[in-house]
């Protein structure tokens, strides 16, 4: 299985577009090469990106394995070595403290690995030339449009006014109890077991889609 190959593995737009790891095979991979991966990526701070491929590779790992298509994956132990472990339930138990723009917007930084004082300023325009995964694209399909806000994500104040999402690192990080660095890391170790059942999982407890329109 070449990995260039892995449909969910969007990464045209993404730093590692030209990685020679792409032309690997993924059974031939190993803890050690996905290591150094993940290292020299943090030296060009892309770390939470390369971890966000390290997640995919491994859930395409654990299902070519449970259907036959490859006998071995040396490199999962990248994943099982890490000592802090982060599952579906307790990801939706996290983001159901905040609203419900705040807990898409940050699934959405999660998936994507954009940082949110990123994600707070991405505009619609910006959207069209994005590739995303299904999961993100689900995020963003569900966000309504406002009719003067350029902004993908953007809530309305108590006070009336609307506004994007200020301070949502800092939402994160209180809901979550870690830092986003750490947050990353938590979501990029979280292992699906069965992923269409899983983002059905997100999608129906995270994800409210409604009106696109204001």
């Amino acid at each position: 299985m070449v990995i260039k190959d892995i449909p969910a593995l969007q990464l045209a737009n993404s730093p590692f577009a030209n990685h020679p790891l792409l032309n690997r095979h993924l059974e031939t991979l190993t803890s050690l090469e996905i290591g150094a991966f993940v290292r020299a990526a943090k030296f060009d701070n892309y770390e939470a990106e390369a971890l966000a491929v390290v997640r995919e590779l491994t859930n395409a790992a654990h299902r070519a394995l449970s259907t036959g298509k490859i006998s071995a994956a040396p490199f999962i132990e990248f994943a099982l070595r890490k000592v802090d472990t982060f599952t579906i339930e307790e990801l939706i138990r996290m983001l159901a403290k905040t609203s419900l723009v705040r807990r898409q917007a940050i699934l959405f930084c999660l998936e994507t690995g954009m940082h949110p004082r990123q994600a707070i300023t991405l505009t619609w325009k910006q959207v069209r030339d994005m590739h995303f995964s299904d999961l993100a694209n689900d995020i963003v399909d569900a966000m309504p449009r406002h009719i003067r806000l350029p902004y993908v994500f953007w809530e309305v104040l108590e006070s009336g006014t609307v506004a994007p999402l200020f301070a949502l690192v800092e939402t994160a990080e209180d809901i979550s109890g870690t830092d986003w660095n750490n947050l990353t890391l938590l979501y990029s170790n979280m292992v699906l077991i069965d992923s269409s059942a899983d983002k059905d999982d997100l999608i129906e407890e995270v994800i409210d889609v409604y009106s696109k329109t204001l």
